[in-house]
């Protein structure tokens, strides 16, 4: 996450691009162990329309007499935005997928997780290369003007879902989105109709969705479905997932409902957290308290790193099946 210390996060700090630089760099060569091989990024609006200032090394041109201070000053500064500013740091394989929406969730590097609604920040989870069986992530785009069929099959269904290949069974699917948008609700209605209960669908509505594979240009994609289609078999690849419904106000139930997920802790595999939260369930909603949902989660998970976005909708539903048998159950009852 960055700025690394949120109690001073203010309008007023500096963002020079020296300053992150140095902060993810010492992060990358501390704290990552392997190669990763897509960087998910969730960034704040104000953050994203601010970017990282970049003072020039090189000299000052000589000055024209009618040139004001403020236009030679102005020639040596650079700004770059969230991507450019952290590509730099990466290996050349390494995906970024950013998303940027009005609040972000993050976790600092004291494990603390943060609900930040107003303010310049944001949160990076570094993905591993790992065989698809194991874990897998599929990066996807879904054009505004594509069309799901009824009898769209299996296969192409895999395709379009990020070229998953067609015996790898696709787990979790997490959905960006910048509108409702119809051909959204087909795709989410045929991955049901081939998994039937057997999957976790988490998303939420953003401002801009940007991806960069590092083949082609940056893409901002406006008006398109975005998301990450995850795989992996049941032995390497354990998925729960919660949905807080809007009686939920209190942090007592918030925490009794988190409890559900606290089965699979005791899965050695257990790495990340994901919170989808809408912008009306914040600060206000919890009667001025702050970071209530990602506290009950740190509170149940202290060593799981958490990152999420607030959005303007979203889609989600409880996912507690353990196994084949449990989700055969679910399916017939």
């Amino acid at each position: 996450s960055y700025p690394s210390d949120f109690s001073t996060l203010t309008s007023q700090n500096s963002y020079d691009l020296s300053d992150f630089d140095s902060y993810i760099s010492s992060y990358i060569s501390n704290k990552l162990w392997s190669l990763p091989s897509l960087a998910l990024v969730v960034t704040t609006n104000s953050l994203d329309r601010k970017g990282f200032i970049s003072l020039s090394s090189s000299p000052s041109p000589v000055k024209h007499s009618k040139r004001t201070r403020s236009q030679a000053t102005a020639r040596e500064t650079e700004i770059l935005n969230i991507s450019q500013a952290l590509i730099r740091h990466l290996n050349k394989s390494c995906k970024i997928f950013q998303t940027v929406s009005s609040g972000v969730v993050v976790t600092s590097d004291e494990n603390q997780s943060y609900e930040i609604e107003i303010g310049n920040a944001m949160g990076v989870l570094f993905f591993p290369k790992f065989p698809s069986n194991i874990f897998g992530i599929y990066p996807f785009e879904i054009k505004y003007n594509t069309k799901i069929s009824d009898s769209m099959s299996r296969s192409d269904l895999h395709h379009l879902l990020g070229r998953v290949p067609d015996d790898i069974p696709i787990r979790c699917v997490i959905f960006f989105f910048t509108g409702r948008q119809s051909h959204s609700v087909d795709c989410i209605k045929k991955l049901l109709e081939y998994y039937s209960t057997d999957v976790v669908i988490i998303g939420g509505v953003v401002d801009k969705i940007r991806y960069n594979d590092r083949e082609n240009q940056q893409k901002s994609l406006v008006y398109n479905t975005c998301g990450l289609a995850l795989t992996g078999d049941r032995k390497h690849l354990n998925i729960k997932q919660i949905l807080l419904r809007s009686h939920l106000g209190t942090r007592e139930a918030v925490k009794e409902k988190l409890k559900q997920l606290k089965s699979i802790e005791n899965n050695e595999c257990l790495s990340f957290g994901i919170q989808v939260s809408c912008v009306a369930r914040g600060e206000e909603f919890y009667n001025g308290e702050k970071n209530v949902e990602c506290s009950e989660f740190r509170s149940l998970f202290p060593k799981i790193p958490l990152i999420g976005i607030f959005g303007n909708g979203e889609i989600g539903h409880d996912y507690l099946l353990n196994d084949t048998e449990a989700s055969e159950k679910e399916r017939t009852s």
